[in-house]
């Protein structure tokens, strides 16, 4: 399983684990953390080995975590993105004498993460990408240590998907404690989902026309057919604009979504620990058209009479879309 994990530590980079792999070698329980390791590559198996090749540093106490949870609206985004670079969140608390450890995690994004349908939800598959970052909290709690990180003081943040994602993790399992953060901070988002939540039967329409389309429409099992298709033949179908309006989003699952977030709420069925939530100040100009001098040009927008280009990911260039101002019409390519 390949696993990005970005950590800052007293202002600067320790660490850049891209890939998490199990070596049997070394017993079931060995976590192996090696740089893109070649198939001769030595794995160092323990969290001491793995760190064994960088610069000593003087043994210090402990520190508290802060572990964010990357936004892009489920479909992009990650810790690369410069909008999400922890170095100068670790350089302030040193400025302030109270350092922290500030780690950054992805996840599957997509339909590769948020796939949906009767067959995904059979299978126990829908919103692998939140267990994704619930398999990265796990991986904090158990290994942290070793990077001077204290796991008892653990706040999970996150802006905009990164910020629902917090929320899920609050309200995930029915608001099941598994002890893994202390405080959570949710910047335009939170555990009430800000879209809507629908369940694999709502999403049946668009999975049997990915299953058509990939060429996997007369074989009895289509996941699994799914699965056998060639990447690049898979992707290509699913970056087609109707599988991308509305998108794949988080689904409700029984399980890890098991309902609606407000009745969770309403209930106290979430995980109780302190937390900071609101919005950011002018996040919707990243909705609106740029360019706007004249008053003409205003009501054209607000008549719908032109589309507006975004660049939704500029740091990367992937993701570009164009949207209707009035009728929220999407189309990305």
């Amino acid at each position: 399983m390949r696993m990005r994990v970005c950590l800052w530590r007293f202002g600067y980079m320790v660490s850049r684990i891209s890939v998490l792999r199990i070596e049997p070698v070394f017993g079931q329980d060995c976590v192996c953390l090696v740089d893109q390791p070649s198939s001769d590559a030595q794995l160092p198996c323990s969290p001491s080995e793995a760190l064994a090749s960088q610069p000593k540093i003087q043994s210090v106490s402990l520190r508290t975590v802060v572990l964010t949870l990357p936004g892009g609206g489920f479909a992009y985004g990650g810790a690369p993105d410069r909008r999400y670079n922890l170095s100068f969140i670790v350089q302030n608390s040193v400025d302030i004498g109270k350092p922290i450890i500030a780690a950054s995690i992805a996840y599957r994004l997509g339909p590769f993460g948020f796939l949906n349908g009767d067959a995904v939800s059979d299978a126990g598959a829908i919103n692998l990408g939140l267990k994704d970052q619930r398999l990265a909290l796990h991986w904090i709690n158990e290994n942290i240590a070793a990077f001077g990180g204290d796991k008892e003081k653990v706040t999970i943040w996150g802006e905009s998907a990164g910020a629902a994602s917090v929320g899920l993790h609050l309200t995930a399992f029915n608001g099941r404690d598994d002890k893994l953060f202390r405080a959570a901070i949710m910047e335009s988002g939170g555990p009430i989902f800000f879209g809507e939540q629908q369940n694999s039967s709502d999403y049946q329409p668009m999975y049997d026309s990915v299953v058509q389309q990939a060429g996997c429409g007369n074989v009895s099992d289509s996941l699994g057919c799914l699965r056998e298709v060639p990447f690049t033949v898979l992707n290509s179908v699913l970056n087609a604009t109707e599988f991308n309006t509305p998108g794949w989003w988080p689904a409700l699952d029984g399980d890890f979504v098991a309902r609606y977030g407000s009745e969770q709420l309403n209930e106290g069925a979430f995980v109780h620990v302190p937390i900071i939530s609101g919005a950011n100040s002018d996040e919707g100009t990243a909705f609106s058209p740029r360019g706007v001098d004249t008053e003409e040009e205003l009501i054209a927008i607000l008549n719908g009479e032109f589309w507006v280009f975004l660049a939704w990911n500029e740091s990367c260039g992937r993701e570009h879309w164009l949207i209707n101002v009035t009728n929220r019409h999407l189309v990305s390519f």
